[in-house]
């Protein structure tokens, strides 16, 4: 029943999968074009606001730049700042020269005015129109404190008589707790800074100017030589631009970049808002939908039901028993599978019979093989005995080829199924170069290196002794009459590497080409094989680099001559092994 059932919903899931696409494909195309059209409504709204804001700020600008210069092209305006600054050691002078200014001033303490103008010099004198009925005399003084606190001041006195806009911040002048924006302009005379004007207004009174961004939750940055001069809290970091909307708005007359910005999450909620009523009609379509496809799907796989339902019947002690389905005529498919099962029911029964008797056999055979490898004891025995006889004689090297080949052996015809460790391969390679050295004595040395971090690590049986046996195979000849073989195992950034080398003739370049093409040809074209080759522990180099690429992940290969001379193979792996284990050090 639960594969029935299963079969059920795969049809339903798959009916539906192709009603969906259409929708689905046409929601989203939908969805996508109505961002894109909030997207460029929203850039619209962000550059008339910028344009706004910016034809606003050059209006602001200019007030302040005009009532600055105002001052300054009064004749006795800027003569008595002259003598503050240079004649008033008295105090008949300094009230004669307040009583100047304070009446130049007031001109601009008209009671529908915003800005408020500040005169104050190098010695603290200071004068404003800032509640300009105080009466200001002589001794009206700010602290030089203040003075030099002034964030702002280096920049006016560095333009020489030039207007700077001036960063919002709070009022330096006045105590009370708002954020103004001013206008500085350093009061020169040739050699000497004798006074500074500030034209300044409160940011409550100008809250207009950012009217339209504040009802858009758009952030809004204003730039004067590439200084802020304001930035609301919605104005994102460098870091952040990319997750925003911006347009920026430059003012040739004035030099004022005004910047604005709006998070692409508010874009796509607002299209989102739009795109909802769609989505809720998608939902009730997609509803409708699946009520006629479950309903259609049904009917359609009733036949099947009872199909499988019958065939649940069937078990291993009834499959000679003839086949008792019903006819779906209306369907023929069904109606065929019926009769295909009753002859694959038939043939079934004919091979499970053949089956047994195949097991049968196998076992037996299984048995012998068993049998046989109690034979290897005996070749055990054997070899001490002759070791034995070879010390009783006084000829030690007939016992160490004995002990050689026996440890050789022991390790050659264990289970072939297991594996062995770098350690104890490398130890079987050094009892077979000492078995060789019996034979070559002098004509061979070598010389044996393993990172000990690698000598518990698992590793296939047999797969360095086929390359020794080919370095002493090949590599003699009438100009090598000796040669030095070296293994070496070492550990680099998480990958085993092993090198044998030798100083022999080395490869020639048919054969290295051949021996490449065959290793690769094997891999590649012969993988049946090669997963025996692996299973049984096959010698031979093609056989060995298969088990190897098998067994590790990310193996690699490489057969090269020395430039000394002598071949040299390198293998190389991940310690992963293929299948998910992973080898720690």
């Amino acid at each position: 029943m639960k594969k029935t059932k299963n079969f059920l919903q795969k049809l339903v899931v798959s009916y539906l999968v192709i009603a969906l696409i259409p929708v689905i494909g046409f929601l989203t195309a939908f969805g996508i074009n109505r961002y894109y059209e909030t997207e460029k409504n929203t850039m619209s709204r962000l550059t008339s606001s910028a344009e706004t804001v910016s034809a606003q700020m050059d209006r602001i600008y200019s007030d302040m730049a005009f009532i600055s210069i105002d001052l300054l092209s009064r004749g006795d305006f800027y003569a008595t700042t002259k003598k503050l600054y240079y004649n008033s050691r008295t105090p008949q002078s300094q009230r004669e020269y307040y009583r100047i200014l304070v009446d130049n001033m007031v001109t601009y303490s008209l009671a529908n005015s915003i800005y408020q103008v500040i005169f104050f010099n190098p010695e603290g004198y200071f004068i404003s129109n800032y509640h300009y009925n105080i009466d200001y005399h002589y001794g009206s003084r700010i602290d030089q404190n203040l003075i030099d606190g002034l964030p702002w001041l280096p920049g006016v006195q560095e333009k020489e008589g030039a207007e700077l806009l001036l960063p919002v911040g709070k009022n330096a002048f006045f105590e009370h707790d708002t954020d103004v924006i001013g206008l500085g302009r350093a009061i020169r005379d040739p050699g000497s800074i004798i006074g500074y004007i500030i034209v300044q207004a409160d940011m409550d009174q100008l809250s207009y100017v950012f009217e339209s961004s504040s009802l858009f939750h758009a952030g809004v940055r204003v730039l004067s030589e590439d200084r802020v001069i304001y930035e609301n809290g919605l104005f994102p970091g460098e870091q952040d631009y990319g997750r925003y909307l911006m347009v920026s708005k430059d003012s040739p007359s004035t030099g004022i970049t005004i910047m604005m910005a709006k998070t692409k999450a508010d874009v796509l909620k607002e299209a989102m808002d739009a795109f909802l009523p769609l989505i809720v009609q998608g939902i009730v379509m997609l509803a409708i939908m699946i009520c006629c496809i479950v309903i259609y799907s049904r009917k359609l796989s009733r036949p099947l039901i009872a199909f499988t339902k019958r065939l649940e019947k069937v078990t291993l002690d009834n499959l000679d028993m003839e086949s008792e389905f019903e006819e779906y005529h209306d369907y023929y498919e069904i109606e065929y599978l019926c009769h295909a099962f009753a002859d694959m029911r038939n043939r079934l029964n004919f091979m499970i019979n053949e089956t047994i008797v195949y097991k049968s056999l196998q076992m037996e055979e299984r048995f012998r093989a068993l049998q046989s490898q109690m034979n290897p004891h005996f070749m055990y025995n054997t070899l001490n005995v002759i070791g034995i006889m070879g010390l009783e004689s006084g000829n030690n090297r007939i016992n160490d080829a004995c002990i050689k080949l026996s440890e050789l052996l022991r390790y050659s015809i264990s289970d072939p199924y297991s594996n062995s460790t770098f350690a104890e391969e490398f130890d079987n390679i050094e009892s077979y170069l000492e078995l060789m050295k019996l034979r070559y004595e002098h004509k061979l040395s070598y010389r044996i290196s393993l990172d000990e971090r690698l000598e518990s690590l698992e590793l296939p049986k047999l797969v360095l002794q086929p390359f020794v046996e080919n370095a002493l195979e090949h590599a003699f000849d009438k100009e090598h009459r000796s040669i030095h073989v070296h293994l070496s195992g070492e550990l680099e950034n998480d990958r085993w590497k092993i090198v044998i080398s030798d100083n022999g003739k080395g490869f020639t370049k048919d054969s290295l080409d051949s021996l490449n093409k065959e290793v690769e040809n094997f891999i590649q074209n012969d993988y049946d094989r090669t997963k025996k080759a692996a299973r049984t522990g096959g010698i031979g180099v093609r056989n060995t680099i298969a088990r190897l690429d098998l067994y590790y992940e990310g193996f690699t290969y490489s057969f090269s001559n020395a430039q000394a001379g002598g071949a040299v193979v390198v293998l190389s792996s991940c310690l992963k092994e293929k299948g998910g284990k992973d080898a720690s050090v």
